[in-house]
């Protein structure tokens, strides 16, 4: 199953957006790659213009992307 560039270029967008914001608090994890793909692949088993959608708010399934409860809880911290 191929995806279109817009929701891969859509998709990036928001991780990069989501590592700038997690690099203020300078502490855990930072967002890697390896997440970017396991997220990547959620994504993907959903129709694409619900994900696009979904992507222009919040992150879809944040808690794929933070696997760590602390990153989780700065995540919800940045997005109020």
């Amino acid at each position: 199953m191929e995806s279109s560039s817009d929701l891969v270029e859509a998709a990036v967008k928001r991780f990069s957006e989501l590592r700038q914001k997690m690099e203020k608090g300078k502490t855990g994890k930072k967002v890697s790659t390896s997440e970017l793909l396991d997220w990547f692949a959620v994504l993907r088993q959903f129709p694409e213009d619900e994900v696009l959608k979904q992507l222009e708010g919040e992150i879809p399934f944040p808690e794929v992307l933070l696997k760590k409860w602390e990153d989780h809880l700065r995540y919800l911290k940045y997005e109020a």
